[in-house]
């Protein structure tokens, strides 16, 4: 993809993690979660890019103490820097 005179790239993201939680006197509980996101990357010098993406994690559990639904989420936004051989 062309931005102007330069050359980039834009993508998206999709995957899953196994996320551990423990607190003293807790069971140790581990679940899967996901990820979705996009990114974008442009060419800065030759065979240097430089980016930006933006990730969504999400983790949903129930405690099993109370019962309760736990929905834990968080947006990271990250710059990139890369070199192409």
């Amino acid at each position: 993809m062309d931005f102007g005179t330069k050359k980039g790239n834009i993508y998206g993201i999709i995957g899953s993690a196994t996320h551990r939680a423990s607190s003293p006197g807790y069971k140790t509980i581990t679940k899967v979660g996901y990820n979705l996101g996009a990114g974008a990357q442009v060419e800065i010098a030759p065979q240097w890019l430089a980016g930006l993406e933006i990730l969504y994690y999400a983790l949903h559990m129930t405690d099993q103490d109370t019962g309760k639904n736990l929905n834990l989420t968080s947006i990271a936004p990250t710059l990139t820097v890369g070199y192409s051989f």
